[in-house]
């Protein structure tokens, strides 16, 4: 998040913790077992993208990837979108070889 926000030069973003009380109260609708495991993104009308279409709607907002969005909604881009992102947060925890480290989920 703090990456995207850097490229936010608009400021029409606003990255939320999860974690802190305020967030399900601002947002009673969140589900943050979703949350915990894909990216999440509302829209003004209080839908929710996840994910891929998380991100595809965020660089709708963020005007670096402007020039990629058209190929961001040309198949099979979609898919693959989808199919990487899984893969990828599936794997955004690791283990690494120190025995006094811990890894959460």
């Amino acid at each position: 998040m703090a990456f995207l926000s850097r490229l936010d030069w608009l400021g029409r973003i606003r990255g939320i913790d999860l974690h802190a009380p305020e967030a399900k109260v601002e947002f009673p609708d969140l589900d943050l077992d979703r949350g915990g495991m894909e990216l999440l993104v509302r829209t003004h009308k209080g839908d929710w993208f996840g994910g891929f279409d998380g991100f595809r709607l965020l660089a709708s907002h963020i005007p670096v990837f402007w020039l990629i969005l058209p190929l961001l909604y040309l198949p099979p881009i979609p898919a693959l979108g989808r199919w990487a992102y899984k893969r990828i947060a599936a794997r955004r925890y690791c283990l690494l070889p120190n025995r006094n480290t811990v890894a959460a989920r």
